[in-house]
């Protein structure tokens, strides 16, 4: 229950409400609830929170806290992180700075429960006893962490008073927004991935897509080539005939997937520059090799792998 209320105060009015206010009221329902005048077993209930109730809003530290608890300060701390995929790569040790609610250890006037006394105001928390710091949190950027994962870590939030009245610490949450690196981007080709409660996609496939640009030659001779590939070079052999559109598959390739505990697939999209040939030198060409029509041969194929090499 509200201490204000169990003590028959205004709880709507709390910046009003004294220390001499706090102890006539105490003092006034003690006396009702007296173990002499009442003996039962409610009676005696009813003397434990008040009792509760007055220590909590006697003491400076205590009821500070209590009313930023009122007014919605028990909440935990929600932050974003932008990392990429190169920390989830290589497993980064990212920081993050935010802004936490804690109790001030210099107040000068903590105890001080009597409005009459006037004692130097705390320098630091300006006689709030509590205030605002910043806090560091370094976190290690696992190869499993994926996009929209929320990370929580107890005890690094706002100081707050509980339903018990009992001083506590929020959590920290921290939700990672994991941007794509260079020609590297998250992908969920095969439609695996979830969605939290708020909608957001959690991209737990591990799945990586890019793009290839080849010329029509390399794409009727077949190509030898090299991508970026995080911070290495990937090479990559195609021995046969492609096509604009087409899909090439790398299993393996990708991040690691949570679910499974295995790295994702990486995809690459071909894009078949234009150049100089003569568009009868290419029909010709094309018609030879796939017997089809050069015009209607722009497909999309998921599964194109025939022929096709990669290493590092």
């Amino acid at each position: 229950m509200n201490c204000y209320d169990l003590l028959g105060l205004n709880s709507e009015d709390i910046e009003n409400v004294t220390n001499l206010d706090i102890k006539k009221n105490y003092r006034d329902l003690m006396k009702q609830h007296h173990p002499d005048r009442n003996n039962g077993e409610e009676s005696h209930q009813k003397t434990v929170d008040l009792n509760e109730a007055y220590d909590l809003l006697t003491y400076p530290v205590t009821k500070k806290i209590y009313d930023y608890s009122l007014k919605g300060g028990n909440t935990d701390i929600n932050v974003n992180l932008d990392i990429d995929l190169r920390d989830i790569y290589y497993e980064e040790t990212k920081t993050i700075r935010y802004t936490r609610s804690t109790i001030c250890v210099n107040c000068d006037d903590a105890n001080n429960i009597d409005d009459t006394v006037q004692n130097e105001i705390c320098t630091v928390c300006q006689g709030k006893h509590f205030y605002d710091e910043y806090e560091d949190v370094p976190i290690q950027i696992k190869k499993f962490y994926y996009n929209n994962m929320i990370l929580q870590y107890e005890l690094c939030g706002n100081v707050y008073i509980d339903e018990n009245n009992k001083i506590q610490t929020s959590s920290l949450n921290v939700t990672l927004k994991v941007h794509d690196y260079q020609n590297l981007k998250i992908c969920d080709f095969l439609n695996n991935n979830d969605n939290d409660q708020n909608g957001n996609t959690l991209n737990k496939s591990g799945d990586l897509m890019t793009e290839l640009k080849i010329s029509l030659l390399e794409s009727i001779c077949g190509f030898c080539t090299k991508i970026d590939y995080f911070d290495k070079k990937m090479n990559i052999i195609y021995k046969g005939v492609t096509t604009g559109g087409n899909i090439l598959i790398f299993k393996g390739r990708g991040i690691y997937n949570i679910s499974t505990g295995l790295r994702g697939n990486l995809y690459i999209k071909i894009t078949v520059e234009k150049n100089d040939f003569p568009e009868n030198i290419k029909e010709y060409i094309w018609k030879s090799l796939t017997g089809q029509d050069y015009k209607n041969s722009i497909v999309y194929n998921a599964h194109s792998s025939i022929g096709l090499e990669a290493f590092y």
